[in-house]
């Protein structure tokens, strides 16, 4: 009885490793896969540790970015193409430095904005709306003209200088062309064809959301397992050395930076969307500051984590498997 029974377990584990086996060996094709009336939360986090030395002094600061997002897929097409309402539900930063402390979260009542926070204060609760393929790309985005007027109006500041400062950073923040590169940088992820284990891809994006920037990334796919594939993600950041730099009231600033960035993500192969993802970023370089004739420049290297969940609100119909042989 005892040498049937380890039969029976030693069947059920060599079943269970050919089957794991089996997932290995088939390829999947990863991309967006969503239903209309879907909805997700999405949470990004990004935690930074910038250290400077200017003037022979330690500038170190330590900074926490946090947004929260609901993702509402108002429509799907024939051709794949899926429209997406995306509101900024929280908001959060916590900055630590010489200059003093700063904290603010949009779920606190009793939240002091300052100067630092006032895009953020202003931007939560608004929306706008984006049209994706299922490859990820953006096609376009809606509703962010309208969503930054209803910004402007928000912004209390009497200082004509700062508010002018604070305008343009938020269109530079979350402008059009900000938001499709914030967008890209979620979705437009997968390959143009169907992966094994083993397997990478790459793509080249720039950037210029702060300043202008060059991701090259590379994916692998390393192990896929109850619906979800594991992949590894690589990137290389750097900065445009011709860029003009930013004005910052009289004073034009220029970001110098190369680094790099490695980690994890696990994306859902029914829906297509990456369910969570951990990626460690460290970045060096400079910076350069002129104001008229006078010109100067220092070090900077930049820490950070990034963490990124998503979870379904409201799910339909599950779609079909993505696997194929």
């Amino acid at each position: 009885m005892l040498s049937r029974r380890l039969f029976l377990v030693v069947a059920i584990l060599a079943l269970a490793a050919c089957t794991v086996r089996a997932a290995e060996k088939e390829k999947v094709k990863l991309g967006l896969s969503l239903k209309q009336g879907d909805s997700y939360k999405i949470e990004v986090v990004m935690d930074q540790d910038i250290q400077q030395t200017i003037n022979g002094q330690d500038q170190n600061v330590k900074q926490k970015m946090t947004m929260v997002y609901s993702m509402d897929v108002a429509k799907t097409d024939a051709e794949g193409d899926t429209n997406m309402k995306i509101t900024y539900k929280r908001t959060g930063m916590s900055m630590d430095g010489a200059t003093g402390k700063i904290e603010y979260d949009s779920v606190d009542p009793n939240a002091k904005v300052v100067p630092q926070t006032n895009g953020l204060a202003a931007i939560t609760g608004q929306s706008f709306s984006v049209t994706l393929t299922a490859g990820g790309a953006v096609k376009a985005v809606q509703g962010v003209d309208e969503m930054l007027d209803n910004v402007m109006k928000t912004i209390d500041i009497k200082d004509a200088t700062m508010k002018d400062a604070v305008v343009a950073q938020i269109k530079k923040s979350f402008g059009a062309e900000a938001m499709k590169q914030t967008m890209g940088r979620m979705f437009d992820i997968y390959p143009d064809k169907a992966v094994g284990v083993g397997e990478s891809w790459r793509k080249s994006v720039p950037m210029d959301v702060m300043v202008p920037m060059t991701v090259d990334t590379e994916w692998t796919l390393l192990s896929r397992a109850k619906g979800q594939s594991r992949v590894q993600v690589e990137s290389k950041v750097s900065t445009d050395p011709k860029s003009e730099g930013m004005n910052l009231g009289g004073i034009t600033l220029k970001v110098l930076l190369n680094g790099t960035q490695k980690g994890e993500m696990q994306i859902d192969e029914a829906s297509g969307l990456t369910a969570s993802a951990q990626v460690e970023q460290t970045i060096e370089g400079k910076m350069e500051a002129e104001r008229g004739a006078e010109k100067s420049s220092w070090p900077i290297s930049i820490k950070g984590t990034y963490t990124f969940r998503a979870h379904a609100t409201k799910r339909l119909t599950k779609p079909a498997s993505r696997g194929i042989i």
